[in-house]
C-alpha cells in the first residue's frame, strides 16, 4: 500500500506504541533508541519526517519547554509547547548526546542528521510495522488512556 494512504488504525496504536517503547540498542541495531525517540517525537508533535529528523538543538528550548520548526511547509515558523513526556525525552537525548551533534537525531550521512529510518529499519531487522507509514504524522495526538493494556507486537508484523 502507498505510504501516503496507509495509517496506523486506532486499534493498532497500542501494539505499535508498546513495540516502539521496547526498542533498545543491541549489536544488531545500535540506533534503535534514537529511532524510538524519533518516532515518539513525530507521533506526539505531528511533525513531518524531515522536520523531526532535522530538528537541531538550536530550535529546542528546554527552559521554555518549546521547540520551533523554522521552515515548515507553510513557510511560517511554528513554535510547539513540549508536553512533560516530550520534555523528558528531549532532556534525556540532550544529556546523552551532549555537544557531540547539533542535531537531536544525529546521523552519519552527508546531512548530519538521521536519514531514512525505514532503511535502518530493514538493515537492522526491526519489525517494519514500527514505522509510521505516512509522511505527515497527524496520527493520534490525544493522551493515551492510563488503563490501556498494551499487547506485544505480532512477530509477523501487521
Amino acid at each position: 500500500m502507498d505510504r501516503r494512504h496507509s495509517v496506523i488504525k486506532a486499534h493498532e496504536l497500542g501494539a505499535w506504541f508498546a513495540a516502539v517503547n521496547n526498542l533498545v540498542n543491541d549489536p544488531v541495531g545500535r540506533n534503535r533508541e534514537m529511532i524510538r525517540d524519533f518516532l515518539l517525537l513525530a507521533l506526539f508533535t505531528g511533525l513531518r519526517r524531515e522536520e523531526a529528523a532535522s530538528l537541531s538543538w538550536e530550535n529546542v528550548d528546554l527552559k521554555a519547554k518549546t521547540l520551533t520548526i523554522p521552515d515548515p511547509k507553510n513557510r511560517q515558523p511554528h513554535v510547539l509547547p513540549l508536553s512533560d513526556f516530550l520534555f523528558e525525552l528531549l532532556t534525556r537525548r540532550h544529556q546523552e548526546i551532549s555537544n557531540a551533534s547539533r542535531f537531536v537525531f544525529p546521523g552519519d550521512r552527508v546531512k548530519g542528521y538521521l536519514n531514512a529510518p525505514e532503511k535502518q529499519n530493514s538493515e537492522s531487522s526491526m519489525n517494519p510495522g514500527l514505522l509510521l507509514p505516512c509522511t505527515t504524522y497527524a496520527v493520534l495526538l490525544s493522551p493515551l488512556p492510563r488503563a490501556w493494556t498494551f499487547q506485544p507486537m505480532p512477530s509477523n508484523g501487521w
